[in-house]
């Protein structure tokens, strides 16, 4: 299923682990959300309880985090109930009216989602009941009126098939107030966030 992670020092709070990426300190990362915990927590992962690892860095405003973590380049790619992976060939820009899909520990693979805004943003609580308010993401709809993401989906990967394997787009932040609507930060400002790269020789 989908990765879920789970923020062991705040209550087991979910959430869903985005890209495994490399970083320029040689380092290896899980990019997510960071409404999802802050520097210094640690995550284990939702099935096994296994640990994951600690959280590193936060952009708040652009809500990204890296959690420290041997992870490989994959991500799961099904239903909520699913042991289908794919393998994350590389990352590349979001382009106008372009589609593609997330994966959520609680939605699985939503498909049909539609680039709509390149400046978006919204306020939410966190997983620590603080305010806070996230800023340029993209919004996407997803073109069949379909519920795009839900609580628990946070970080999850956004992508585009490519071949056997899949593109990193971003990853997932929030909802609109329409069911349909998913807010996501870009992969391209997580990389300007933090100076992170996709290996080859890593995957």
């Amino acid at each position: 299923m989908p990765a879920i992670l789970r923020n062991y020092s705040n209550n087991y709070v979910g959430c869903t682990g985005g890209f495994a990426v490399q970083g320029y300190d040689g380092y290896k990362y899980i990019l997510t959300a960071s409404h999802c915990g802050k520097p210094g927590h640690w995550f284990v992962d939702g099935v096994e309880n296994d640990w994951v690892g600690q959280v590193q860095y936060e952009n708040t405003g652009h809500d990204t985090m890296l959690i420290s973590s041997n992870a490989r380049g994959w991500i799961w790619d099904g239903p909520v109930v699913t042991n289908q992976q794919k393998q994350v060939y590389g990352w590349d820009w979001v382009y106008p009216k372009e589609q593609f899909c997330s994966s959520g520990s609680n939605t699985g693979v939503r498909c049909g989602l539609e680039q709509h805004d390149f400046t978006a943003w919204y306020c939410d609580w966190d997983a620590y009941g603080r305010w806070e308010c996230y800023n340029d993401l993209i919004e996407a709809h997803q073109i069949n009126g379909l519920r795009a993401t839900q609580p628990g989906d946070s970080g999850g990967p956004v992508f585009t098939l490519s071949g056997a394997g899949v593109i990193a787009k971003g990853i997932i932040s929030g909802h609109g107030v329409s069911q349909n609507i998913m807010y996501f930060q870009d992969f391209a400002t997580a990389r300007n966030d933090f100076p992170i790269r996709f290996d080859p020789l890593y995957y």
